[in-house]
């Protein structure tokens, strides 16, 4: 009994050692993070699944962003480092992207288990992913998205068409996979995918079975014990799925190959990378699967949040409408892929919403070779090899250091005016597709499909539905929740353009206003529309007839006017007493910087509240 009880007590100890002695590896490298407070680390949601892990990884992100450029966590029971400092994600992306050019999932995944995942070149690692995306590369290419076009404007032709056909509020995100899912189908296998008529097409079944938790499920179990990898010789997509993508692969390249017709898609370039590098069927079939799961799932889940934003966002809706009717007049309903490429607002738009819902939220890559990274000024750490270093894309894409109101959607963050992606993506604070030599190979395509599906909606609908207003209630109950937190970011937005076109027009002005001079601007400020209001009517006189769409730019516009009029003869505008000498020199020195929106002291300024500071000026003199 006494000999039991120590086998017991022995055991229980390396149970105990085994789980709990990596907490300490960060500590005694010195490198800083929170304290680990259970069995499953960090980030409990990739064991037990009751929330995006990615809010767990904010969390550690916002306590940290400001002491250090990367900190020590633990995911379950692996150690491993999160990138804070956006220089240090460039380090791992760019400059030493030789020592982290192999991606995380690289690792449970091999060729002998899994015979098309294992040839995903997102899976491939060392030389064979270089060699792998050589091949690749040009299957994505600006001309053969060109080419590929045509595959996309038909879909959005079906789609409309399968919408027309409904009588209730459809499901977007099965509207989107269904989308996407047609498409892909179309430019890899060159076969209808029926996605828009039949109840659930075989196709989008598999794709989904192969995007299922199962694959997550099996990475987690591997995190906390990885020695089962040495052993788990399973496969992480199961054998029916495999099998139906493998036979579908081989009836294309059979039917392809015995055929005189020449489309110019993806199943052409697969064969004619076949025929120049050599390549077996499991081969074409795994670079298939590659690009149908890029082009179906991510892609889908993109335009998903694309007209999940857009219907949020009514006037971001109609001014991208707006633009939408303009190029379709202007070239007479032939709307190709360079005409969608010239839309500046759409493009901001996808930029935007790219920023608030990245695909992939964290990035996993995985050290090949020892380094080091600077903890912080002239404190250095190395990195040794096979450590996991992960790039939090989504705590990027809304930290308020880079992003004024972050959790705003707001387009103009992205205009050309204030140049475009290009600066943030130089930061490397904007990485919708990640960066560096694997940046995303199929990035171009998703735009494609994305543009070309908000370009033929708009067109003709309008993206609401009574669940959809619903859930912009719950959105907003959210976000009055996040304001609380981050300081009224919504309103600063909205009254910050007020207030700023205020602050331009007395910006050199000496002295404090008269009442006259006071209703003189806000005169001005309420007629700010008439120029474009005239454009307007011109266009609708040249074209002789008004637009046919639920809403436009000029309705906007009146109803915008109507209630600052009827706001200034009644309770009021919300502005600061520009009569006054200390609130306007305070005004004047304020440097038009929303977040110090709430310093500003405001009244009510109404035409009444005016013609009485007129009355008593007269009395005193």
């Amino acid at each position: 009994m006494f000999v039991l009880l120590i086998v017991i007590s022995l055991l229980l100890l390396l149970i105990y050692n085994y789980l709990v002695y990596p907490y300490n590896h960060w500590k005694n490298l010195n490198v800083p993070g929170p304290k680990v407070e259970g069995w499953h680390g960090h980030i409990p949601s990739i064991w037990h699944n009751k929330q995006n892990y990615i809010y767990e990884f904010a969390q550690i992100y916002e306590n940290y962003r400001l002491k250090y450029n990367f900190v020590g966590i633990f995911v379950l029971r692996q150690p491993q480092l999160l990138i804070i400092n956006p220089k240090v994600v460039k380090t791992v992306l760019v400059s030493k992207f030789k020592f982290f050019r192999d991606n995380y999932f690289s690792e449970p995944v091999t060729k002998q288990t899994d015979k098309l995942l294992g040839r995903n070149p997102f899976i491939l690692k060392g030389d064979e992913w270089k060699e792998k995306r050589g091949e690749l590369v040009s299957g994505f290419s600006v001309f053969k998205i060109k080419t590929q076009y045509p595959i996309i404007e038909d879909s959005c032709k079906k789609l409309v068409n399968y919408i027309n056909d409904q009588s209730k509020p459809i499901e977007v995100k099965d509207l989107c996979a269904r989308y996407t899912c047609n498409i892909v189908a179309s430019c890899i296998f060159g076969m209808n995918a029926e996605a828009f008529s039949e109840k659930n097409p075989i196709i989008l079944d598999r794709a989904r079975n192969i995007m299922s938790n199962q694959i997550w499920s099996h990475l987690a179990i591997i995190s906390l014990f990885p020695f089962i990898n040495k052993f788990y010789k399973g496969t992480y997509v199961d054998k029916t799925s495999e099998d139906f993508f493998i036979k579908l692969m081989r009836d294309a390249t059979i039917h392809r190959k015995s055929s005189v017709e020449n489309r110019l898609d993806y199943l052409d370039f697969l064969l004619d990378v076949q025929q120049r590098k050599g390549g077996s069927l499991l081969d074409i079939a795994a670079n298939g699967l590659t690009f149908f799961l890029d082009g179906f799932d991510t892609s889908s889940i993109f335009m998903f949040n694309v007209l999940y934003e857009l219907s949020k966002n009514q006037e971001v809706q109609l001014r991208l409408r707006e633009e939408i009717e303009h190029y379709v007049l202007l070239h007479n309903g032939n709307l190709s892929y360079d005409f969608i490429e010239e839309m500046s607002y759409l493009d901001m738009v996808i930029n935007e919403t790219l920023r608030l819902h990245p695909s992939i939220p964290v990035i996993a890559k995985i050290c090949t070779e020892d380094t080091n990274f600077e903890l912080y000024e002239n404190q250095n750490v190395i990195i040794k090899k096979g450590t996991i270093v992960n790039i939090p894309i989504y705590c990027l894409h809304t930290d308020e250091k880079y992003y004024s109101n972050p959790y705003n959607f707001d387009p103009e963050r992205f205009s050309p005016e204030s140049g475009g992606a290009r600066e943030f993506k130089e930061k490397c604070i904007f990485l919708p597709f990640s960066d560096g030599p694997r940046i995303c190979l199929g990035m171009r395509f998703a735009l494609a499909q994305g543009k070309g599906l908000a370009k033929k909606l708009l067109q003709c609908k309008h993206p609401s539905s009574r669940k959809t207003l619903n859930l912009i209630k719950k959105t907003k109950k959210i976000k009055n929740r996040q304001l609380k937190k981050f300081g009224n970011a919504a309103k600063m937005n909205v009254q910050g353009k007020q207030l700023f076109w205020f602050y331009e027009q007395i910006e050199d002005i000496e002295g404090p206003l008269t009442p006259d001079m006071y209703k003189e601007l806000i005169q001005a400020y309420l007629a700010r529309f008439d120029e474009e209001l005239e454009q307007i009517n011109i266009k609708h006189t040249l074209n002789k007839k008004r637009s046919n769409q639920h809403a436009s730019r000029e309705s906007v516009i009146k109803i915008t006017l109507e209630k600052e009029v009827s706001d200034f003869n009644g309770g009021g505008l919300e502005l600061p007493n520009l009569c006054d000498p200390v609130e306007f020199k305070h005004f004047q020195d304020w440097d038009g910087d929303a977040s110090k929106i709430q310093h500003l002291k405001l009244h009510f300024v109404s035409k009444k509240w005016l013609e009485s500071l007129n009355k008593e000026d007269k009395m005193i003199e």
